[in-house]
């Protein structure tokens, strides 16, 4: 009986030291998910204080056109909205929580970025923080109105890429719809181009491949061949001749690059940002990393493979006389076969910054060019969280 009774307090000490381990453990995974269920709702917070930010002060932001230039990035120079004060608190006392936020900006010709970072602070320690930028289109487009592939000349030839990474890109708006990834003169040659890939590579040109182009001087080669002239005029870098290894600026430190001749790059990709023209056909051995507005007045061959983002708009444009001696847009060939994993992706800041480097040619897009792009009043194109 004396071991029998010492059995039962052994196997209740078992069962009670199993009850508190188990009961700790409850305990500690209850505080674990309160703990996770405040943070994310101090995130939360904090990410409704960056979204309010922008969509309260856009505007007045906008209208003030004053800040710094974004110049041509990556990093660009964000000024404060609110300089003296620093963080504004949202008025969320229903919420229980210390709420603040401030806004950021920068600005081009016609592009305003903006960031809004909204913060949850407790004894004025940062609990959360969340941030969210947003780009506003302003009147006057400069280039914004190209898409990322734009052929002004009829089309003779398009090879396009055969592999399932490359990518073209048109300008995403903020209702879920995009600008067309490839802009042609005539319906004709879009079909043509449609017609030439097969049914699973159609979703690789986000925007889709339309026409007519939207800016109307690039329906006139006259016009065109003007705007040329000045570039030619302004350019910081002019070459004479075929060239394989032009200076063609870099990120932070755009330029007119001008070339009267061929382009024929030898192995690797190029780089370059601001404005290119090649008055030549250009072969290149990969997808450039250009930034900016690349202009062909030949014709278009990517041959080699490798991974490449072109940010900006390629304009394949070839033009001579006709039988009267008149300007007139010639026959393009555009050849992507070798594109490899690329992506020719439109974007605003770098063809806002393109746009800035002129001068009386830019003063000529102006007035010569009626873009059925260019927006009537400021516009937010694009609105997206950034991670930390």
């Amino acid at each position: 009986m004396q071991h029998q009774k010492g059995a039962a307090l052994l196997v209740s000490l078992v069962l009670l030291s199993v009850t508190l381990m188990l009961g700790l453990s409850s305990y500690q995974s209850s505080r674990l998910e309160e703990t996770m269920a405040g943070n994310a709702r101090s995130a939360t917070s904090a990410k409704m204080a960056a979204e309010y930010a922008i969509s309260r002060h856009w505007q007045s932001i906008v209208a003030s056109a004053g800040g710094a230039s974004c110049g041509a990035g990556p990093e660009y120079v964000f000024v404060p909205f609110f300089p003296s004060t620093g963080w504004e608190s949202l008025d969320v006392s229903q919420l229980k929580q210390d709420v603040i936020y401030r806004i950021e900006y920068c600005r081009g010709s016609s592009v305003y970025l903006l960031r809004g970072i909204g913060a949850v602070r407790s004894g004025g320690r940062i609990l959360a923080q969340r941030t969210v930028e947003a780009q506003v289109i302003k009147p006057g487009s400069g280039f914004l109105g190209l898409s990322p592939i734009t052929i002004p000349s009829p089309l003779g030839s398009f090879s396009p890429a055969s592999s399932n990474a490359f990518d073209v890109e048109g300008e995403e708006l903020v209702d879920g719809t995009r600008n067309p990834a490839i802009s042609t003169m005539r319906e004709q040659d879009a079909n043509a181009i449609k017609e030439g890939l097969s049914e699973d590579r159609l979703d690789n040109y986000l925007g889709g491949i339309s026409s007519p182009i939207s800016e109307s001087l690039l329906t006139d080669a006259s016009k065109f061949a003007g705007f040329i002239g000045l570039l030619r005029a302004e350019a910081d870098v002019h070459y004479e001749g075929s060239v394989t290894n032009p200076s063609a600026g870099s990120s932070g430190s755009p330029q007119i690059t001008f070339i009267d001749g061929d382009f024929n790059q030898g192995k690797g990709n190029f780089s370059g940002s601001g404005i290119m023209v090649v008055n030549g056909d250009a072969n290149l051995s990969g997808t450039p990393s250009f930034e900016g507005l690349l202009i062909v007045l030949g014709d278009y061959t990517v041959s080699g493979g490798g991974r490449g983002v072109f940010s900006g708009a390629l304009l394949v444009s070839p033009y001579g006389a006709d039988s009267n001696g008149e300007p007139a847009f010639l026959s393009a060939s555009l050849d992507f076969s070798g594109g490899g994993n690329a992506t020719y992706l439109y974007n605003a800041a770098s063809l806002d910054a393109a746009y800035a480097l002129l001068e009386s040619a830019g003063d000529y897009w102006s007035t010569y060019n009626d873009s059925q792009r260019k927006p009537t009043k400021p516009l937010i194109t694009q609105w997206t969280e950034v991670l930390n």
